[in-house]
C-alpha cells in the first residue's frame, strides 16, 4: 500500500517507476533481491541467502526499507520500545498526520506482522486517541466491502449516520489498550522531501540496530 500511495513522479528512475506500478508480490521480491545485489542492508541479504522470489517467506521493516531506498526514497523507520512505547507510537502517528501538505500511510510492524496505519482519530471518550489500522488478516464486513466499491462520486452522495459509522470503523481501530506487544516500528515515506541524492542513498545502504 505504500507503494500503491505514491503521488506520480515520485520515483526518480523511470524504468524503476514502470516496474514498480501494479506489481506483483513476486515483481516486489525480485526489486528487494536486485537491492541486496546492490549493496543495500547485507544483513538482510545474508539472513535469506539473497533470494526471495518463490518464496513465502516473511518480510520485515529493513527489507521494505532496502527497497524504498533502492527506489530513490526518503524512507524512515522508527522503533518504539520500553515502557511508554505505545504512547509515543500514538504521538508519532498524530504527528505524522497532522502535518501539512501530502502524508502517506505508514507501514506498521510487530512480531512476524504486518500493517498498515492509514489515520489517527482524536476521541473525547474515555479510549483516547485512536489509530485507523488496515490489517490484512481481518476481513471487512459487508457494508464496508460495499463501500470500497463505489466511485468517488458515489461516496459524496451517501448518507451514513454517526452510528453506522463507528460500526463500520470499529474493526480498523486500535487503542493504546491494544497496544500490548514488547516492540513497534513504523516506516514512513516522507514525500514531501525531494528523492534520494546519490550520496544519500549509499549511506543507507546499511540498515543500524533496526532489524525487527
Amino acid at each position: 500500500m505504500l507503494l500503491s500511495s505514491l503521488p506520480p513522479g515520485s520515483i526518480k528512475d523511470r524504468e524503476l517507476a514502470k516496474r514498480v506500478t501494479n506489481a506483483t508480490v513476486a515483481q516486489l521480491q525480485i526489486l528487494i533481491e536486485e537491492a541486496w545485489q546492490a549493496g543495500f542492508d547485507e544483513e538482510g541479504a545474508r539472513h535469506f541467502r539473497r533470494t526471495l522470489k518463490g518464496k513465502r517467506s516473511w518480510i520485515g521493516t529493513t527489507e521494505v526499507y532496502a527497497l524504498l531506498t533502492y527506489l530513490w526514497l526518503d524512507a524512515r523507520i522508527e522503533q518504539f520500545s520500553g515502557a511508554h512505547r505505545a504512547d509515543g507510537l500514538l504521538g508519532a502517528c498524530q504527528r505524522h498526520f497532522s502535518q501539512d501538505g501530502v502524508t502517506g500511510p505508514l507501514y506498521f510492524q510487530h512480531q512476524g506482522h504486518s500493517r498498515t496505519i492509514i489515520g489517527y482519530i482524536e476521541s473525547r471518550s474515555s479510549n483516547g486517541a485512536s489509530l485507523v489500522v488496515l490489517d490484512p488478516a481481518k476481513r471487512v464486513g459487508a457494508k464496508v466491502g460495499e463501500l470500497l466499491l463505489l466511485e468517488t462520486q458515489e461516496l459524496h452522495r451517501l448518507e451514513i449516520s454517526l452510528s453506522e459509522a463507528r460500526d463500520m470503523l470499529a474493526p480498523f481501530l486500535v487503542t493504546v489498550k491494544d497496544l500490548r506487544l514488547r516492540d513497534y516500528q513504523t516506516l514512513r515515506i516522507e514525500l514531501q522531501s525531494s528523492p534520494l541524492s546519490e550520496s544519500q542513498r549509499e549511506i543507507r545502504k546499511h540498515i543500524p540496530g533496526t532489524r525487527g
